[in-house]
C-alpha cells in the first residue's frame, strides 16, 4: 500500500468519525451530547447580538424608572415650573443609578456570558472589572448617559409634538433608540482612546527595545 493510500484511509476514516450521529459513549449519551450542538441563536454574529441586547436593556431601564416611578402622582406635580423641573432631575437621576447598576450587574455580564471568543465584549462596554469601584463608574455613566439622552428627547419631542397626545421620544422604544446612540458615541471615544494609547505604548516600547540594542 503506497504513503498516498494510506493518508487518504486516515482522512475517510476522522471524517466517518467526525460526521458518525450513531457515535455514543459510555459516559456521555447522546442526549447530553445534543445540548452542545449549534443552535440558531449561536448562528447570529455577536455584534449584531450585543447591540440588540444593549437596546433591550435601555429600553427597559426607561420603562422601568422614567415612566414607572414617573406614573407615581407626586412626580406628576405640575402645577408649579420650579417643583416640575425638580421632580424630572430627580427622575433622570434615579434613571441613571438604575443604568449604572444594570449594566455593572446584568448587562456586560450577559455579554461575557454570550462571548464566541474571550474578550469580544470589550468594544461594546464602557467600563468593567471586579472591583467595587467599577459600579461607581458606571453609575456615573450612566448618569450622564441618560441626562444628554433624556435632555435631548424632551428638546425632539417640544419640537414635534404640539399636545400631550403625542408620545414620540416619550416611550422606550425612541428613548432606548436615543440613549443607545448617546452610548454608542461614548464606547465609540473610550475604543478610539485605548487604540491610540496601545498603539503609543507599543511605539514606546519598541523605540527602548531599539535603543538598547543599539547601546
Amino acid at each position: 500500500m503506497s504513503k498516498k493510500e494510506t493518508e487518504t484511509k486516515i482522512e475517510d476514516k476522522k471524517e466517518e468519525i467526525i460526521t458518525d450521529d450513531n457515535l455514543t459513549s459510555p459516559l456521555i449519551d447522546k442526549k447530553t451530547l445534543n445540548k452542545y450542538r449549534i443552535h440558531w441563536y449561536q448562528k447570529i454574529p455577536y455584534p449584531i447580538k450585543a447591540l440588540l441586547i444593549k437596546y433591550w436593556f435601555f429600553g427597559l431601564v426607561y420603562f422601568l424608572f422614567e415612566m414607572g416611578i414617573g406614573a407615581i402622582p407626586y412626580f406628576r406635580n405640575d402645577s408649579n415650573a420650579t417643583v416640575l423641573a425638580i421632580n424630572s432631575l430627580i427622575l433622570i437621576l434615579i434613571t441613571g443609578l438604575g443604568l449604572g447598576v444594570f449594566n455593572d450587574f446584568l448587562v456586560y455580564n450577559i455579554l461575557d456570558v454570550i462571548e464566541d471568543e474571550p474578550g469580544e465584549r470589550r468594544p461594546y462596554i464602557f467600563f468593567k472589572n471586579k472591583k467595587f469601584y467599577s459600579m461607581l463608574i458606571n453609575i456615573v455613566y450612566g448618569e450622564v448617559v441618560c441626562f444628554i439622552s433624556l435632555y435631548l428627547c424632551g428638546l425632539i419631542s417640544m419640537a414635534i409634538s404640539k399636545d400631550d397626545s403625542m408620545f414620540y421620544f416619550r416611550e422606550p422604544l425612541t428613548c432606548g433608540l436615543m440613549m443607545f446612540i448617546i452610548d454608542y458615541i461614548f464606547v465609540s471615544i473610550k475604543n478610539l482612546v485605548v487604540y491610540i494609547y496601545k498603539k503609543y505604548v507599543k511605539k514606546i516600547s519598541n523605540y527602548s527595545y531599539w535603543r538598547q540594542n543599539e547601546i
